[in-house]
């Protein structure tokens, strides 16, 4: 084995090496932090996005940053999860207003209300507020055989468009307790 070989093998066992030891003192402080740290509670303004809303009209993505600063994903049941925990969007009070083009079968919908979030695991154990929710989300409605657009269970959520896409967002102050060593 050439020299040059050997030094690249020792040089990333030695990073592997460090990579672990940093790893296991940064999980030792963690749980020493939990166990033996005071509860601490900051309340600041939370941004947020969803996108990726698919077909179902269920966003997939969530990016927010503020009070935390995460990304993850969203369950069409509005159980967000990041890399740092979860959370789920609770009493959601949203309004919606459509518009419909009965010529194009093209949706216009535009979100507003909120949503009061709880239920948190992980670093999010204790948030709480309330996320205002505004969006836009645009569609294109199925065609009937009669070639009307088929607008039958859409103000329920019930019909499934061709493809839609849009986005929401919203701005609150959310509290979020945190334990600190």
């Amino acid at each position: 084995m050439s020299r040059l070989r050997r030094n690249m093998i020792l040089r990333s066992k030695v990073i592997a090496a460090l990579v672990t030891v940093v790893a296991l003192t940064g999980a030792a402080a963690g749980v020493a932090s939990a166990t033996s740290g005071s509860s601490t509670t900051t309340t600041r303004v939370e941004h947020y996005w969803l996108g990726n809303i698919d077909q179902t009209g269920a966003a997939t993505v969530f990016v927010g940053t503020g009070v935390f600063t995460d990304a993850g994903s969203i369950s069409p049941e509005g159980v967000v999860t990041g890399f740092w925990g979860s959370f789920s969007l609770i009493n959601e009070r949203l309004r919606y207003k459509d518009t419909i083009n009965m010529n194009t079968c093209f949706v216009t919908q535009i979100i507003s209300g909120g949503s009061s979030v709880g239920r948190g695991t992980g670093a999010y154990k204790g948030i709480s507020g309330t996320l205002s929710v505004r969006g836009e989300i645009v569609a294109v409605l199925r065609r009937l055989k009669n070639g009307e657009c088929d607008v039958t269970g859409w103000e329920d959520h019930d019909v499934v468009p061709l493809n839609q896409t849009g986005e929401l967002s919203g701005s609150s102050k959310i509290t979020l307790r945190s334990v600190v060593p």
